[in-house]
């Protein structure tokens, strides 16, 4: 695509999007595409929902890494630490975005945001670290 060359260019790997729905030609494609890792979105629907039945999705990210010796890491729905220990024992990246930005918006008219911002980012770190990976 129009991306692949300007990426490359300035050194930013490209990385593609695979969804539930996505059809094992798609998760071909997308792992011949994609650069770094690719990012395996838990459920359809808006970013900052709840995390779908953890067994789909480690069913899916066990359909993509048939395809791609890349990792894979899950997005949308990790809310707290331990949807991401969860998911961090059958993905190999954990992806957090509605969270934080909720705890920013929670803290930003005052003084400490930084510090709980960077408090719940740390919670979220040791209960992924904790999680017991379960075997590739």
């Amino acid at each position: 695509g129009p991306l692949k060359g300007p990426a490359a260019a300035a050194g930013v790997p490209l990385v593609f999007l695979l969804a539930p729905t996505s059809t094992a030609a798609r998760r071909t494609f997308v792992a011949r595409q994609s650069q770094g890792f690719v990012y395996y979105v838990s459920l359809t629907g808006i970013t900052g929902a709840k995390l779908l039945n953890l067994a789909d999705v480690e069913q899916n990210v066990e359909k993509i890494r048939k395809v791609t010796s890349l990792p894979v890491a899950v997005g949308f729905g990790v809310a707290t630490p331990e949807d991401a220990a969860k998911v961090a024992a059958i993905a190999d990246g954990v992806i957090v975005g509605s969270a934080i930005v909720k705890q920013i918006a929670a803290y930003r008219e005052k003084p400490e945001m930084v510090k709980h911002v960077a408090e719940f980012v740390r919670s979220l770190k040791t209960a992924m670290r904790m999680a017991q990976p379960k075997t590739r």
